[in-house]
């Protein structure tokens, strides 16, 4: 792990989306702890990294199918994810 992903929170609308896929949040969550930024832009991926050393949010995007994406983030202070 590159950093503490800290409390795994999810949106409303998020839980409702993943109703029928709960198992989709311990899959990207693993994948983004250590540096698996998923399907974002180069200039997010060099922001991450910068991030690492500085302190400040972490993005990251896990693409399921053509439908559904789901936006991970973890906050400057590393501890919601």
């Amino acid at each position: 792990m590159l950093f503490e992903l800290g409390r795994a929170v999810a949106t409303a609308n998020v839980r409702a989306a993943l109703r029928d896929r709960p198992g989709l949040i311990q899959t990207a969550l693993p994948r983004h702890a250590p540096g698996g930024w998923g399907d974002i832009s180069e200039a997010d991926r060099q922001a991450n990294d910068l991030a690492l050393g500085h302190g400040a949010r972490l993005l990251g995007a896990c693409r399921f199918d053509e439908e559904l994406t789901l936006w991970v983030l973890t906050e400057a202070d590393r501890r919601p994810t």
